[in-house]
């Protein structure tokens, strides 16, 4: 059976390479004025400092979700979070999620169409858009199927394909995601790095492979150097070659100028 890896990317429309633009911001990120709600990943409440930098350096407010949640259940904390965002006169939002947080973006604008008027665009850091094999593995364990949470599951591939054919993955707003890989990750994601790349002989961040973090149509940055806590947790890469807050400012940038 062929691998699964990257097989949105042969399937769909492709994203758009935006990494030169990227470097352009991220060397001069400029700030804006946009309002940016945050969506956490999956068991991120665990995580200590979880998204500060990013946060800080956005002004972003993060959308209080259950992070073991399903697509479902968030995307509709998502929706009910824009919704009181959107005051009268007040401008669209900016989403921006971490690992699993973008699938419950695009489950959000996919399920309530009647957010999209009120979201100016999507940022995407590292998300296992079309699946990761860390979640599609483990599924032949019964003890792991019996522990996990239904939401860990729901980055399997046959998951994410059956969603993605029941809505489309081009979002509905202007998208940037940012696709990551590293030869040497942290500590806590090496071996999964290493499992990765032997089985899969896939280019990875140590959670997803670098295919499945592309999203159909969206503007693509790529960046080598990151593994999947870089951004997120910065504290575990303090030697990482590009710093968070001005990852998230560059990345935000770069979203808004097809907004």
């Amino acid at each position: 059976m062929p691998s699964e890896v990257g097989w949105l990317l042969r399937e769909a429309p492709p994203p758009l390479d935006a990494t030169a633009r990227f470097l352009e911001l991220y060397a001069r990120p400029p700030r804006s004025d946009a309002r940016v709600l945050l969506v956490p990943g999956i068991f991120t409440r665990f995580y200590p400092a979880y998204l500060r930098r990013v946060r800080r350096a956005l002004g972003g407010e993060v959308i209080p979700i259950d992070t073991e949640g399903t697509l479902i259940a968030n995307a509709a904390a998502i929706r009910d979070a824009v919704l009181r965002a959107a005051a009268p006169a007040a401008a669209p939002v900016v989403l921006l999620g971490q690992s699993k947080g973008p699938l419950d973006i695009h489950a959000a604008l996919a399920l309530h169409p009647e957010i999209v008027p009120l979201v100016r665009a999507f940022v995407s850091l590292q998300a296992p858009f079309g699946g990761t094999p860390l979640a599609t593995d483990p599924a032949s364990s019964r003890l792991l199927r019996r522990l996990a949470p239904q939401a860990f599951f729901q980055m399997a591939y046959q998951q994410r394909r059956d969603f993605l054919r029941a809505h489309s993955p081009v979002p509905k707003v202007p998208t940037v995601a940012l696709a990551t890989s590293c030869a040497r990750a942290g500590f806590l994601l090496e071996k999964t790095r290493q499992y990765l790349s032997s089985k899969y002989g896939a280019e990875n961040d140590g959670f997803v492979p670098t295919a499945d973090e592309s999203i159909p149509g969206a503007r693509l940055v790529t960046l080598r150097g990151l593994d999947h806590a870089a951004v997120a947790l910065p504290w575990m890469r303090p030697r990482a070659p590009y710093e968070a807050g001005r990852v998230a400012l560059a990345l935000v940038a770069l979203a808004l100028e097809r907004a």
